[in-house]
């Protein structure tokens, strides 16, 4: 007897060829800038005002060159103290942006009869 042929083996399926990446690879590409924190203005007071008492003075602004503190100082400063609380920076801060939320909006119309 004549031995038997092993079984033919299937050559194996063809694969697909790796689809094309999305976006270039890392090297090509600039990296990317960390996120840049911004400063609220509860950190701001707090680090500019060095006596830690909780009241600002203009000289404490100016070393830490707050400007906006700085420029608006004497209007923050309501009781004419000569240092300004986070309550009146807060207040005054929300008084700018009532005025400039009013100025944007449009006129009324007299009504037509």
């Amino acid at each position: 007897m004549a031995a038997a042929a092993p079984p033919a083996e299937t050559p194996p399926a063809p694969t697909a060829p790796a689809p094309a990446p999305s976006s270039p690879p890392a090297a090509a590409t600039a990296p990317a800038k960390p996120a840049r924190h911004r400063v609220t203005v509860n950190e701001h007071f707090a680090a500019a005002n060095t006596s830690k008492d909780g009241h600002l003075t203009l000289d404490q602004a100016k070393d830490n060159k707050w400007r906006y503190v700085i420029s608006h100082f004497e209007a923050i400063d309501t009781a004419k103290q000569g240092y300004i609380t986070l309550d009146q920076l807060h207040a005054f801060i929300r008084g700018q942006r009532a005025a400039r939320a009013a100025a944007k909006k449009p006129a009324a119309s007299p009504t037509q009869n």
